[in-house]
Order: C-alpha cells, then structure tokens, then sequence
C-alpha cells in the first residue's frame, strides 16, 4: 500500500527538505485516491513519534476536509496533535501560518492549503 508506505516514510525521513518531500508524497498519494478509497483505507500504521503523526494526521484531516467527507474517530486522537507547532519551512513560518487551514491546524501543524495542491 502505497499510503502506508509514504506514512512509514514520515516515521524515518531525515528532518528538513526529506521530511518536506515525504509529507508533500503523502499528501499527493492521498489526494489521488477516489472518497470510496481514501474511506476504505482506514487508519494507518503511524508513526511512534508524536510530531511525525501529527504530520501524518494532518495530511489526512485535510484530505478529509477537502473531500467533504467526516472525519474518522482516530484522527480525532490528541496524540496526533503535535507538542510544539510544526512547520516544515521554518523560513516561510510568518506566511505559511495564517494560510494553514483550521483541520490542519488542530494537528499543531502549519502548512497553508496552496502547499496541498500538487504541482
């Protein structure tokens, strides 16, 4: 499942522009799948670190969201939401934090909806 291993590659990526990468792949992967098959996927194997579930949590609130679609129980877990505020480019941290969107947010994470969008 190519999900979970994008997931799993959140769990061990290097921080900085590997971690963006992985989060970015995720959020794509996730983007592709039909409502029938981002509901079907369930829970995902996460990560034992709580800031790198909390990555993963907010790539599929947002997906979620965007598919106007309820929101799973799991996601609603409070170990996917982050200790301290994360935001994968510290240098764009003054835009990127009023963009981020609410279900993203609640994850204490920061990456703004246009970010979401693959390029």
């Amino acid at each position: 499942m190519f999900v979970q291993a994008d997931v799993d590659g959140i769990a061990v990526a290097p921080a900085g522009e590997f971690l963006l990468r992985q989060f970015c792949q995720l959020n794509d992967d996730l983007a592709a799948l039909s409502d029938e098959d981002l509901v079907a996927l369930g829970k995902p194997n996460l990560p034992a670190d709580r800031d790198r579930a909390a990555l993963a949590g907010a790539a599929f609130s947002y997906r979620y969201a965007v598919a106007d679609l309820a929101s799973p129980a799991w996601l609603s877990d409070p170990d996917l939401v982050a200790e301290e505020p994360i935001c994968l480019v510290p240098a764009l941290r003054d835009l990127i934090e009023p963009e981020t969107p609410a279900v993203v947010r609640r994850h204490n994470v920061l990456f703004d909806a246009a970010s979401f969008v693959s390029i």
